[in-house]
């Protein structure tokens, strides 16, 4: 499908971009857009609200657990959650913007993406000493406003050679 296309090009360009996944520092990977099936390192372009739906989809498909960090002005959400299991597009009655949704079964938890806002996807992996000496590494997806700021970051919890392969 195209969207395995789509994944398969960005991870074409993260293995070209990357020498090594696991590097004891901060390791930012380009960004990347994808118009018609073309990825570019770009800045100038963004990706279109259907590039960021599909791969918005993938990752709710994956089934893996995500930390969801949303910085506001004043505060800061964090929720770790699987994308899902709902996922729906509506557009807002306020603004007629094209929304995605991710919700827990009973909509405990809601998580809306305002795709006519996101226009680019950033991955980026960071590595931690954590107390007992180990290293985490954090393999972490930004969605990216048309400001290039940050409109939020998901950071893979998983880190499974699955979840390392995917």
């Amino acid at each position: 499908t195209i969207f395995r296309m789509l994944r398969y090009i960005v991870l074409l360009l993260l293995t070209w971009e990357s020498q090594a996944f696991m590097t004891p520092t901060k390791q930012h990977i380009p960004m990347y857009q994808m118009n018609s099936l073309k990825a570019s390192s770009s800045s100038s372009s963004s990706l279109s609200s259907e590039s960021i739906n599909s791969f918005l989809e993938e990752m709710h498909n994956s089934g893996y657990e995500f930390r969801v960090v949303v910085v506001g002005n004043g505060a800061i959400l964090e929720s770790t959650e699987v994308l899902g299991p709902v996922m729906k597009s509506s557009t807002s009655p306020k603004t007629g913007a094209e929304l995605i949704t991710f919700a827990s079964s009973d909509s405990s938890f809601e998580f809306h993406v305002n795709l006519d806002k996101i226009k680019n996807v950033s991955f980026v992996e960071s590595s931690r000493s954590m107390p007992n000496g180990e290293e985490k590494v954090l393999r972490i997806c930004r969605l990216i406003n048309s400001e290039g700021a940050s409109a939020c970051s998901l950071i893979l919890t998983d880190s499974s050679s699955d979840s390392l392969e995917w």
